[in-house]
């Protein structure tokens, strides 16, 4: 069956006209001694009032204006990659934290992954493919995990005021053998009033 949904701004419309009808309905069954002039001077300060609230609500609800008072990180990566002897590839991965929002953040937990995309075997991979388009178990491909890298850090010890930036290094040693990786950052942060927030990105690198 077809379900029709009526917009939020207007339900907040209807909202409106019905409190106004029956304000007036109130005036007319009850206050019929009080002026009228003063009637429509109290309505229309209600109605301005409740026009007010109804648009922070349109504007936090559909525009996020308020937004940035949540802590929030945009995390980006740089990766390098070399040869160190005969079987080994180094890779080297920056990680920027930066602040975009007007609170102070601090993260209490940063981890680096190297995740192995190939070589894979075909049952590996029919597993991890089945448990995303299949199972519908994953948001995206698990991939088998190389190395990882995580720091602990106290309340405090890293505090990124809103605008400003804050850079992580981690390095892995990978055998050569080793065809296409996906490394990861994954940054997260308790003081979030609903629970601890988290932001991540990831980068795919080919060895060969």
């Amino acid at each position: 069956m077809l379900k029709f949904r009526i917009p939020f701004v207007m339900q907040v419309s209807v909202g409106l006209l019905a409190l106004a009808t029956a304000i007036g309905i109130l005036y007319v069954l009850v206050f019929e001694s009080t002026p009228f002039e003063v009637f429509a001077t109290t309505m229309q300060s209600i109605v301005t009032t409740a026009a007010i609230f109804t648009g922070g609500v349109i504007a936090y609800r559909d525009f996020n204006l308020f937004r940035k008072h949540k802590p929030h990180l945009t995390v980006s990566q740089l990766v390098s990659l070399r040869q160190i002897g005969e079987k080994s590839n180094h890779i080297a991965v920056i990680s920027k934290l930066v602040n975009g929002s007007s609170v102070v953040v601090q993260p209490d937990e940063i981890e680096f992954s190297v995740q192995q995309v190939s070589p894979i075997s075909n049952s590996q991979l029919d597993s991890l493919v089945r448990a995303v388009f299949d199972d519908g178990c994953e948001d995206h491909l698990q991939w088998p995990v190389l190395q990882e890298s995580t720091r602990n850090w106290k309340n405090g010890d890293v505090a990124i005021e809103p605008g400003e930036s804050h850079q992580e290094v981690a390095e892995f040693v990978i055998p050569n053998c080793v065809r296409s990786v996906l490394i990861c950052t994954h940054v997260s942060n308790p003081e979030h009033p609903n629970g601890p927030e988290t932001w991540n990105a990831s980068t795919f690198l080919d060895l060969e």
